[in-house]
């Protein structure tokens, strides 16, 4: 269940107490989210049962090997359905998701329907995830049919090359092998002993892996060129919608949503808009070898590229705020979490904090969700961050152009 702490009940328990404890969740949701937001749980209780439309396998156990390899197992032979239904998987790191393409465990979660993502630990924060669409959209009805919003697709991270990194990668990988001593039959060794030595291996990759961003090549994207978008599914929950048995009898699990099927193509014309786009170089590091490349600035987000020199850790997680002390959100469009969502926010002041992956995970993150940043004692949270950060910077931004 939401929050932090996370609220963790067995499939029987909430089976067995399903009112009270959605009941008891949404009173948690009033004093956490401080009446703010229109949170309810127990609406999605159809006779009896509770009613879900998306699972996700993620975090820093969750997404662990072990964890990932059992539930592909589990999963093995079977399908999870189509359209009302999504799973998503996100390996805990990359030396991880490569292990369980080799295993083909990543092949057997394929097979079920399973969307198999980046490794990211976004679900954890609340970012990375929505039911599963090509691209996104953000923003409303202007009445029963227009529709005016946002229209997200990441070209910039579907124009980068990969090549030089995965063989870099790989000559890395292969190097840290040797000096363990270990083949890949060791790390696939499902034993007490081979788990062990595959934690100790993925740290190893996980510390290294930084200094390697260096070699992910961008493509340049002309500045006039046409998309070609085809969209068969457009589907949707409606606003204010009040479930009913008779709904539940006639629709089944469509009840509720809106949803169009077709054949709809578009060749939107595209020119790239640069002129409020502000880039600062920057190529700072720190003692430790962690630092920050560059940052780029556009009217709608924030994206934050690190710099890892050689030898250095780079195990690490990213938290951003605004000139106001507020945490800044993570891009839920783009999955990555060097990625932020800046509209509505004053950004003239931004404070940049690199975390030890596994300290922000297991003792740093719940500070953030008791000690609401949005409120008078967010400062407690600044001084968490900065009393515990491997490295910290303050940028500043063109004031005419940082308050959106």
């Amino acid at each position: 269940m939401p929050f932090h702490p996370s609220n963790t009940y067995t499939i029987e328990e909430v089976n067995a107490n399903l009112d009270d404890i959605l009941a008891d969740v949404e009173k948690r949701a009033l004093v956490s989210l401080d009446g703010a937001v229109d949170y309810s749980l127990r609406d999605k209780v159809h006779d009896g049962k509770l009613y879900v439309d998306q699972g996700i396998i993620a975090g820093c156990a969750g997404g662990g090997y072990e964890n990932i390899c059992a539930a592909a197992n589990i999963l093995k032979g079977a399908s999870i359905g189509s359209d009302e239904f999504t799973l998503s998987v996100y390996p805990a790191s990359t030396p991880i998701y490569m292990e369980l393409v080799k295993n083909g465990a990543v092949a057997d979660l394929m097979q079920t329907g399973a969307i198999v993502k980046t490794a990211f630990c976004g679900p954890c924060f609340g970012a990375g995830d929505t039911p599963v669409i090509a691209c996104q959209v953000e923003g409303q009805f202007l009445d029963d049919n227009p529709y005016a919003c946002i229209f997200r697709y990441d070209l910039a991270e579907a124009a980068k090359d990969y090549t030089e990194y995965n063989e870099k990668y790989n000559e890395m990988t292969q190097q840290v092998m040797d000096e363990m001593g270990i083949t890949q039959a060791d790390l696939d060794d499902q034993t007490d002993e081979g788990y062990a030595l595959l934690e100790e291996f993925i740290n190893k990759l996980s510390e290294r892996g930084g200094e390697y961003q260096k070699y992910i090549k961008d493509i340049d994207i002309p500045d006039t060129f046409n998309l070609h978008l085809d969209i068969t599914k457009v589907r949707g929950l409606e606003a204010n919608y009040q479930w009913s048995e008779e709904d539940e009898k006639k629709y089944g699990r469509d009840a509720g949503y809106y949803k169009y099927k077709g054949d709809w193509s578009f060749d939107i014309p595209v020119t790239v808009d640069d002129s409020q786009t502000e880039v600062l170089e920057l190529n700072d590091t720190n003692d430790a070898g962690i630092g920050l490349k560059s940052v780029i600035r556009t009217p709608y987000e924030l994206t934050v590229n690190e710099l890892y020199k050689e030898g250095s850790n780079s195990d690490c997680f990213m938290v951003a705020l605004d000139a106001n002390g507020n945490t800044l959100p993570y891009n839920e469009s783009t999955g990555n979490c060097n990625n932020f969502a800046i509209q509505d926010r004053d950004i003239s002041t931004v404070d940049i904090y690199f975390l030890d992956y596994v300290q922000y995970m297991d003792e740093l993150k719940g500070q953030q969700n008791f000690d609401n940043p949005t409120k008078e004692d967010g400062q407690k949270w600044k001084k968490l961050l900065e009393e515990n950060a491997k490295y910290h910077k303050t940028l500043h931004f063109d004031s005419d152009n940082a308050k959106n």
